[in-house]
């Protein structure tokens, strides 16, 4: 069947599947942030232990020394063991440097697919109620003046009133029979 397609219908289905490219992408980039600030938190208390180690094991200053080691090792011993606390704690500034970095660029982007998702959204329910016109229309002969755009605006023709009277009818007739 070779039927030619609306091509609102068209614009419907390009913009739902955009919709859901850029949901789903929002949806993984807010996973990923999570799991990066789960990341950021390990870092952070992997930094604050090696600096509570250093702070306890290693000399604050040049002149205090360990009794019970030889005289000459115990320079050595203990700046080499500093250092190297102060390697791995600059090591790990500079991974949760380059992680926070990752986390804002991703929070950015975040921003963007949500501002986009928000705005497909909108279009999707324009196109929909548009496509609804198109249908009722069809019986009617429409304005050229409008470029075959019609929003539809749903009015409550019928009184609250009418309505539960009608229903009350209905139930006492179903009652009687």
């Amino acid at each position: 069947m070779n039927e030619e397609k609306n091509p609102l219908s068209i614009i419907e289905e390009a913009n739902t599947k955009t919709l859901e490219y850029f949901n789903k992408t929002y949806l993984n980039n807010l996973e990923l942030v999570q799991k990066l600030k789960t990341e950021l938190f390990e870092l952070e208390i992997q930094i604050e232990t090696l600096q509570k180690t250093r702070d306890l094991y290693t000399y604050q200053g040049e002149d205090r020394r360990n009794v019970f080691s030889p005289l000459s090792d115990v320079r050595d011993t203990s700046v080499s063991r500093g250092h190297q606390l102060a390697e791995q704690i600059k090591a790990l500034e500079e991974a949760k440097d380059s992680l926070e970095n990752r986390i804002k660029q991703l929070e950015d982007d975040i921003t963007f697919y949500k501002a986009q998702v928000d705005m497909l959204s909108k279009a999707s329910k324009c196109i929909h109620t548009v496509l609804i016109g198109k249908k009722e229309s069809k019986n009617t002969v429409s304005d050229e003046s409008d470029n075959g755009i019609e929003f539809l605006e749903t009015v409550d023709t019928e009184d609250k009133s009418v309505h539960n009277y009608a229903m009350l009818r209905l139930e006492d007739y179903e009652r009687s029979r």
